[in-house]
């Protein structure tokens, strides 16, 4: 008999089957957006992907402040430090003009 319908094992697949589908594009949407911690988003509902995914955000966000944070440090571990003012002239080899002139000039 045949009346153009699919024996039951060949009909659509049934609602806990569409539902591991829905939840396996779930993940592989959310993994999309967090591409840098994809293997933490895992789970076997909706709420638990939520949630790894929530909590993967967060981790990304923090590894990469820490990360700018440490390359801050290190480039300003790397800046040369800031010559000192100059360094007054040696008073002792200048003669007594000399030095009463600059002692005006500098009150």
């Amino acid at each position: 008999m045949t009346d153009g319908k699919l024996p039951p094992d060949a009909a659509e697949p049934g609602p806990h089957e569409r539902l591991e589908t829905l939840e396996a594009r779930y993940r592989a949407r959310l993994q999309s957006l967090l591409p840098d911690a994809a293997e933490l988003i895992a789970g076997d509902s909706v709420e638990a992907l939520d949630r790894a995914f929530e909590q993967a955000r967060t981790l990304v966000e923090r590894l990469r402040q820490q990360a700018a944070e440490d390359a801050r440090r290190d480039a300003a571990r790397q800046v040369t430090p800031v010559p000192p003012g100059r360094t007054p002239p040696d008073l002792d080899s200048l003669p007594a003009v000399e030095k009463i002139r600059i002692g005006l000039q500098n009150h």
